[in-house]
């Protein structure tokens, strides 16, 4: 099983960029981004698959964009990275480009960067 912790922590090493697993605290910057991963029909065995949807905030809507794009950019056909006993095969993203996800209830614009990810557990 994928560990969204350790997934997190690697893109906030990765890309330098402040990132939490599953929600914004309340205590999160403006700009920053949230990793969620949701298992998908269609494993087998070892092999499983999993959605995973990065959402990126930011004051302004060009930089949200631009850090769901750089994700984007960077995961986009990443292969081999391997986790504990769990090896990522592939990461594929679903979009070119970020998708705008709206405006939270502090006015800051959200866009979202969704891949799918299979992985194997060793």
């Amino acid at each position: 099983m994928l560990d969204i912790l350790q997934f997190t922590k690697w893109i906030k090493e990765e890309l330098h960029m402040t990132c939490y697993p599953l929600m914004f605290p309340a205590t999160a910057p403006k700009e920053c981004s949230v990793v969620t991963l949701t298992d998908i029909m269609g494993s087998k065995g070892d092999v499983k698959n999993f959605e995973c949807a990065i959402y990126c905030r930011a004051e302004r809507p060009d930089k949200a964009l631009e850090n769901a794009n750089k994700l984007i950019k960077r995961l986009d056909r990443e292969t081999s990275l391997v986790f504990d006993d769990t090896q990522i095969l592939c990461i594929i993203a679903n979009t070119p480009v970020g998708r705008f996800s709206g405006v939270d209830k502090n006015g800051l614009n959200i866009f979202q960067a969704n891949f799918k990810i299979i992985i194997c557990d060793y």
